[in-house]
């Protein structure tokens, strides 16, 4: 959004208006995240991770029949999945421009990152939202596995690792409950070295996508400060 503003100082005065409340407005909007109600007959998997499961009972999860599974329940899955993907690159863009703000000397300083991941951490649907941002992830580390991700795979990657690492960086209390419940997938799934292999050696955002990989996988999977034990 906004790339067809000239100008980035065009984009502040845009989102100024009314005291920032278009933007927190774009934030809530961009993590919201409704829940879905299934008419099929699926049976519900426990509220483990793949990754954590495969470590205690050393097998991987039965996948679901999609057979089991209605055309609705399909549609709202393929909906959901759409609209993460939107959501992210909504979000993704409000950084940049939280990021951009620092170039326009101003003594109002309220449009910054801290500011809009403190709206994204209040949020009421913040772990939901989380829990389908870290299935979009692990979506395309799977066809990474086997495949050449496509660009727009790429693209999706790199924003979402990008938008994660804010997050992490930013917010104390998510990245402790990002820990908490995917730590397992970040160890173990998420591989730089297949990663790698995936992504096209010509597509300008390989490099930044690779050193974000690590740089997430650092965060997710280092204990926070405040839940280290203090030194003998």
């Amino acid at each position: 959004m906004f790339r067809e503003t000239e100008l980035l100082s065009s984009r502040m005065t845009r989102l100024q208006s009314k005291k920032y409340s278009v933007v927190r407005d774009l934030i809530l909007a961009s993590i919201s995240c409704p829940e879905l109600s299934k008419t099929s007959s699926v049976i519900e998997t426990p509220d483990i991770s793949e990754a954590a499961e495969i470590l205690l009972t050393g097998r991987h999860r039965k996948k679901k029949n999609k057979k089991e599974k209605s055309s609705h329940d399909i549609e709202l899955e393929n909906l959901s999945s759409e609209l993460v993907r939107h959501q992210v690159a909504l979000l993704h863009e409000l950084f940049i421009i939280a990021y951009q703000a620092v170039w326009f000397p101003s003594d109002d300083k309220t449009l910054n990152i801290s500011w809009m991941v403190k709206i994204v951490e209040s949020s009421t649907t913040v772990h939901r939202y989380l829990q389908a941002f870290v299935e979009q992830v692990m979506e395309i580390i799977t066809r990474a596995e086997n495949n050449f991700l496509t660009s727009d795979d790429t693209t999706l990657l790199y924003r979402l690792l990008s938008v994660l690492k804010t997050i992490l960086q930013q917010s104390s209390k998510l990245r402790r409950h990002i820990h908490d419940f995917y730590t397992e997938e970040f160890r173990y799934y998420v591989k730089p070295q297949t990663i790698s292999s995936s992504l096209s050696p010509d597509c300008p955002l390989t490099p930044s996508t690779l050193k974000l990989v690590d740089d997430v996988i650092g965060l997710v999977t280092d204990t926070p400060l405040k839940n280290r034990r203090p030194p003998r």
